[in-house]
């Protein structure tokens, strides 16, 4: 079968739907089809945040301090 939903334990992937995999980390996103563009508008401020966070770091800040200071850092956002 083609172009049908799949169902997964409780997640139901649809056609066109984006997976992202990363074999590394053991991690799998699912995007549904009609969020994709929210997703791709928050991508920006969430790539600030991100290098924001390293730049931190790498200036000796810890972790968890950094993404007190940048709301944006994907592991905040809401």
């Amino acid at each position: 079968m083609i172009n049908v939903p799949l169902q997964v334990g409780d997640l139901c992937v649809n056609p066109g739907d984006i997976i992202c995999t990363d074999e590394a980390e053991r991690a799998i996103v699912v995007i549904p089809r009609e969020k994709l563009q929210q997703v791709i508008a928050k991508l920006p401020a969430l790539k600030k945040a991100s290098d924001a966070v390293l730049v931190d770091i790498e200036n000796g800040s810890t972790l968890f301090d950094s993404t007190g200071r940048h709301p944006d850092f994907y592991s905040n956002h809401k």
